[in-house]
């Protein structure tokens, strides 16, 4: 992702006019810390979710109790009762 930035840093700078050479801008220019590891997170999760959806990787899945769910009564194939 990083060279993406380079390259549009690059063509920003033919199309105004500045001279300014690729590598060097891949030396010395700024990449906000947060906007990488960012980006870096992005790709890894679409990295992990193809390999999944095209069967390289399984997907665990667990059971799990229903947490703070109201008492639900037992179904009954009766009608309930009318009332008093």
């Amino acid at each position: 992702m990083r060279t993406l930035f380079f390259d549009l840093l690059h063509t920003i700078a033919q199309a105004t006019g500045v001279t300014i050479d690729r590598h060097e801008l891949d030396r010395l220019a700024y990449v906000p810390y947060g906007w990488q590891t960012e980006q870096d997170t992005l790709e890894a999760l679409r990295k992990a979710t193809l390999s999944v959806m095209e069967g390289h990787r399984p997907l665990f899945i667990v059971a799990a109790p229903p947490q703070n769910q109201p008492q639900q009564q037992p179904s009954s194939p009766y009608p309930p009762p009318p009332p008093a």
